[in-house]
């Protein structure tokens, strides 16, 4: 009993100095993942010592957000992990349009070596510089 009056006596000094201590999210605004595991982790830390229903008020009253919200991402947790981390997507096989597809090594040393000269000409390598370069014959 002394620990959960000294934890609130904490969470009280820490709230005390900001003036949106008690701002509760508008509705209609998503909660990002970060927040969620915010709330996922007050969850748990209160889940510890009381059960589910006690360990959701104390947490909304904490966090300043619904019960219902906090209802929410846990279930939202227990389907799929709110925690994990967002995995890059890798593209499976290659390109169609991959340059080292269409183009063999002698091409891309020769246009490498093009755009080399632009820069040390003081040239910007735009379209047109690199196509006129490469074939004189066509035209602007």
């Amino acid at each position: 009993m002394s620990y959960r009056y000294s934890f609130d006596m904490e969470v009280e000094e820490q709230t005390a100095g900001s003036s949106n201590a008690n701002i509760k999210q508008h509705s209609g605004n998503h909660f990002s993942r970060k927040e969620k595991c915010l709330i996922m982790n007050v969850l748990n830390y209160f889940k510890a010592t009381m059960n589910i229903k006690a360990a959701v008020k104390e947490a909304s009253k904490a966090l300043c957000c619904s019960e219902r919200s906090i209802y929410a991402i846990r279930k939202e947790d227990q389907i799929t992990a709110v925690a994990s981390s967002k995995k890059p997507m890798k593209r499976k096989g290659t390109q169609i349009n991959d340059r080292l597809c269409v183009y063999d090594n002698d091409v891309q040393a020769l246009i490498r070596r093009k755009v080399h000269d632009s820069f040390i000409a003081n040239i910007p390598p735009t379209m047109n510089t690199m196509l006129c370069a490469v074939n004189v014959n066509l035209p602007n």
